[in-house]
């Protein structure tokens, strides 16, 4: 996921093409137009572009991040990957858990 976490996830790209000689493919994912707060939190959103040069479909995601604080991106970035087609999984992988998450709430009728 853009910014931080393209950082985190080419690293840990290179790390595995060192340590097991594959090298998995990488995509960037911008999830700015998919966050539920950004008319209100950003004036002018800076959107950068998602650069995904694969196809999704049956495979293995994982999405990773910086920081795990309230979940916003998290989800932003879900529904980013399925306008982008189906996944077999979708894991997430942060490097930091600040805790304090709100969590949804379902109701049943």
């Amino acid at each position: 996921m853009r910014t931080r976490g393209e950082f985190l996830a080419k690293r840990i790209q290179r790390k595995i093409k060192e340590i097991d000689g594959r090298e998995p493919d990488l995509g960037i994912l911008d999830v700015t137009l998919y966050r539920d707060d950004f008319r209100t939190r950003l004036k002018q959103p800076e959107v950068s572009v998602t650069d995904i040069s694969f196809d999704i479909t049956e495979k293995d995601i994982i999405l990773i991040d910086d920081v795990l604080y309230t979940g916003r991106t998290v989800r932003s970035a879900l529904d980013a990957i399925m306008d982008l087609g189906r996944p077999s999984t979708v894991q997430f992988c942060v490097l930091v858990d600040r805790g304090h998450r709100e969590m949804p709430i379902a109701a049943a009728m």
